[in-house]
């Protein structure tokens, strides 16, 4: 990975929905933490896909409040900092994740986002 935009290399946040945490798709990336929204109930097949993964990459699952696009924007840029160079995902649901990318649709697959300290640029 080349690091050009800054001094350290862009955390890489992969925004998953309960939909697309089912398919998994990491694009060949390794995970170094994972997050799953609190609404994210309990037992359901999304938190059962999001621990398969954090097992298959020997990371833990968090959890965090994470009702609003802007929580999730402000969960992005912190878990960035502490994640530089290195890959994390967090499930959270379609409409957080469409207003956190301030889209009109909500994405149906696994949105790639670079942090770094310019900001967020879509990757995928």
């Amino acid at each position: 990975m080349s690091c050009v935009s800054d001094l350290q290399c862009p955390a890489i946040v992969l925004l998953f929905t309960p939909e697309s945490i089912v398919a998994g798709d990491l694009g060949g990336r390794r995970l170094s933490g994972l997050v799953v929204a609190s609404s994210i109930a309990a037992g359901s097949r999304a938190q059962i896909e999001a621990q398969r993964l954090a097992n298959e990459h020997s990371c833990r699952v968090d959890s965090a409040e994470i009702a609003s696009g802007q929580a999730l924007v402000e969960q992005v840029d912190q878990l960035s900092d502490l994640y530089r160079g290195e890959t994390i995902a967090i499930v959270a649901t379609r409409e957080t994740v469409r207003d956190a990318l301030d889209r009109i649709d909500a994405p149906t697959e696994v949105v790639a986002v670079a942090v770094d300290s310019q900001g967020w640029n879509v990757i995928s």
